[in-house]
């Protein structure tokens, strides 16, 4: 099954993610996506010949530094951004454990204050006091954590 093209035509599901506006095949998908990057920075990519960009084209290109795998990151920190469950995201990426896809997008508890926050507890800062519990928090929070997951 396919879908309708900017022309309004119906079109194949064979038809080309790199291809032009109407999907057709391009001569090279890396000249497509060379030409999307630099068009996506501001700058007209001009050509020296077939597939070859100009010294000041490829110069452009080198400065921005962008790879295909940094989209791919981009796209799985957006998705967790957005909360989609971790293991999610990791079918979305194709990686085989949970643990894999944490460490591919470094993550960190900044999004944990948020998720606190959502199950209406406060986070609070710990500071470390002498004795054998280890840190204590300098506030309480206005109902735990563990008691807004319990169901009555």
């Amino acid at each position: 099954m396919g879908s309708t093209g900017p022309d309004g035509k119906e079109r194949p599901a064979s038809d080309h993610c790199l291809g032009n506006e109407i999907g057709q095949r391009l001569g090279s998908p890396r000249t497509a996506r060379r030409t999307c990057v630099l068009k996506a920075h501001g700058h007209t990519p001009v050509w020296a010949g077939p597939g070859a960009l100009a010294p000041e084209s490829l110069e452009a290109y080198k400065r921005i530094n962008l790879h295909f795998h940094d989209l791919r990151h981009e796209a799985g920190s957006r998705w967790v951004e957005a909360r989609w469950p971790l293991h999610h995201v990791k079918d979305m990426l194709g990686h085989a454990s949970v643990q894999t896809t944490d460490t591919y997008l470094n993550s960190t508890p900044l999004g944990l204050h948020d998720s606190m926050a959502r199950f209406g507890s406060k986070p609070c800062k710990a500071v470390a006091k002498k004795g054998k519990r280890g840190p204590r928090p300098l506030c309480k929070p206005e109902a735990p954590f563990a008691t807004n997951l319990m169901v009555n």
